[in-house]
Parts: C-alpha cells; structure tokens; sequence
C-alpha cells in the first residue's frame, strides 16, 4: 500500500489516511467486529486487511479521474477482482492502472475472493446499516452512495454470477 497505512494487528490495527490521519470508517468497522465477536484475532486481521486494500483502491481511482459515483463505483467492483487476481499485469485498464499507483505486484489465488468478499460486504453492510440509524451519510459514503436499488432476483443471481463483487452494488 502507497497512500494508506495499515499500522499494527488486528486489535490495533489503525488505518492511516494520505493525509496522516486515522481514517474513521475503517476503525469503526474494526471495533464492530471486535464488540460483536464476529470473527477471530486472526480472521479480524485478514479482514482488516483486505478493507484498507479496498479502501485504498476506492481512493486512487479517485486520482485517476473515476470520481465517486453510483457508475464509477460499478465499474470499480467490477473492475476490483481482476486488480486482486492479476494487479499490474491486469488486462483490464483500469484494475491495471490503479495496480500501478499502489504498487499491487503480488496477486491472491481465485480462492481467496469469497473471504475478501465476505470483509467487504461486512464493511459495505456496516457503512449502510450505521447510515440509516443516523440518518447521516453512512461511513463510506465519498465513496458509495448509499440508495439500494431494489433489483428482482433474476438479477440478482445474473449479477452474482458475472462478477463475484457485482451484486454488491445494488443489494444482491
């Protein structure tokens, strides 16, 4: 990671933003899964790890001129599993690019995506759930928009079965 700092483990772990500072969401999400006993210490540093990845991907398409929108963020989890699998040799412009600029040389196995997924369809969940309580924009929200848009479950199994992040987007 080149913009984001993942300091410490598990418990301790804190989310350094380019700025310098803590970066909010990402320590709520963590004393989440802390509080609720929802994973183990080990489990919970895989997690923490694989959101301040996505974060960190989420930010640098932002340099790269992909601004935070319902589409942009689309084509951004479309595009996140090739970044995972194939980083810099990615044939996918923008997985590639962005691989580039965060320096993603070593690449995960295809059986790591359902636990990368699992963290960030918790860490997504947690942003909107943590919105509609507040009634406030929900901790992702520069990022994601938080509307779901009601889809059928046709579509909901035909986004799940073409992208193993697309049915994040809308609700599926």
């Amino acid at each position: 990671m080149r913009y984001f700092s993942l300091i410490g483990y598990s418990k301790n772990a804190v989310l350094i933003d380019p700025e310098g500072s803590e970066f909010g969401p990402f320590t709520v999400y963590k004393e989440k899964l802390i509080d609720n006993k929802i994973v183990s210490i080990g489990t919970l540093h895989d997690y923490l790890g694989h959101v301040a990845r996505f974060v960190e991907y989420i930010y640098v398409a932002s340099l790269i001129g992909l601004e935070p929108s319902k589409q942009s963020l689309d084509v951004l989890i479309r595009s996140y599993e090739s970044y995972l699998l194939h980083g810099e040799l990615s044939s996918n412009k923008i997985a590639r690019d962005i691989a580039i600029l965060t320096g993603r040389i070593e690449t995960c196995s295809p059986s790591s995506l359902q636990v990368i997924e699992a963290a960030l369809i918790h860490f997504l969940n947690l942003s909107d759930s943590l919105a509609k309580a507040t009634g406030k924009d929900g901790l992702f929200s520069r990022f994601m928009p938080n509307a779901v848009i009601q889809i059928s479950p046709q579509e909901s199994a035909k986004l799940r079965g073409s992208s193993i992040f697309g049915g994040v987007i809308r609700g599926g």
